[in-house]
């Protein structure tokens, strides 16, 4: 996001999900009753580039880097302070329900997060559209364009009877998260060795790790979440999913390999 001032300590700015200007508030990415309250070191920038450029530095290898100690979770100045109080009120405490039964599962069965296999989970009685529009306006705070680029991810969000039937222009998955990391990434071409690529953003936030493809041309194995904007915001929703799980131990997007396989390519 461009910083457009700083005024008596407070941040304004172009507000990630309605565009206006205005006085930014912290947005928790995810929700802070989500497990993200604790403090955490956030690396970033140039403190980021130097953990990736090192030819001898693990990924997770953070001793001696500067950080910046966030006291209350991971957050962002983004999104203004009305469109921070609509999407808190109205989708926040069904994307903590959600993550809670995620985590519960995950916790009852550690003996499947040896492999990145696939973990059942059933949904019931939740409010999913709520659900994935707090997802929705979770990738506005990282991918700040997002609103520009298709405005009518801001009626989506801001109007909570507003569905989308289909959306051809990007594509939401989820996976679960096997070990407790909180990071994002902005958007990222990846270029493959037959020509494909990819445009992605990812948001990993135990106990879910969060896909927005931005060129959605290839099936993915994760959760695809875009479809279930359709459904009402009163509507009731019970399926059981199948979710891949992922470790996340290196920052670049996609890549989900344990720090085994990433210490094997480092020598």
């Amino acid at each position: 996001m461009k910083k457009d001032g700083n005024k008596n300590n407070k941040h304004y700015g172009r507000c990630a999900i309605c565009g206006k200007y205005d006085e930014l508030s912290f947005e928790h990415i995810p929700p802070r009753s989500a497990f993200n309250s604790n403090p955490i070191k956030a690396i970033t920038g140039d403190n980021l580039s130097k953990v990736i450029e090192s030819e001898e530095r693990m990924p997770w290898d953070f001793e001696g880097i500067n950080y910046e100690n966030m006291q209350r979770g991971l957050e962002k100045y983004s999104i203004c302070k009305s469109c921070n109080n609509i999407t808190g009120e109205l989708y926040g405490e069904e994307y903590k329900k959600v993550a809670y039964a995620a985590a519960w599962a995950l916790h009852n069965n550690k003996e499947k997060l040896k492999d990145n296999c696939y973990m059942q989970l059933k949904i019931e009685d939740v409010y999913i559209s709520r659900f994935v529009k707090q997802v929705l306006s979770m990738f506005c705070s990282v991918y700040e364009v997002f609103t520009k680029k298709y405005s009518y991810v801001k009626d989506i969000i801001l109007n909570k009877d507003k569905a989308l039937e289909e959306c051809n222009d990007f594509k939401i998955y989820a996976y679960l998260l096997k070990n407790a990391t909180l990071g994002f990434s902005g958007a990222t071409v990846i270029g493959y060795n037959n020509g494909e690529t990819d445009n992605i953003v990812e948001i990993y936030a135990y106990p879910f790790g969060f896909i927005l493809d931005l060129n959605p041309n290839k099936n993915r194995n994760e959760v695809e979440l875009t479809q279930f904007l359709k459904y009402k915001y009163d509507e009731k929703f019970e399926t059981t999913f199948y979710f891949q799980m992922h470790e996340k131990n290196i920052f670049f997007p996609l890549d989900y390999r344990s720090r085994k396989e990433i210490a094997e390519c480092f020598k």
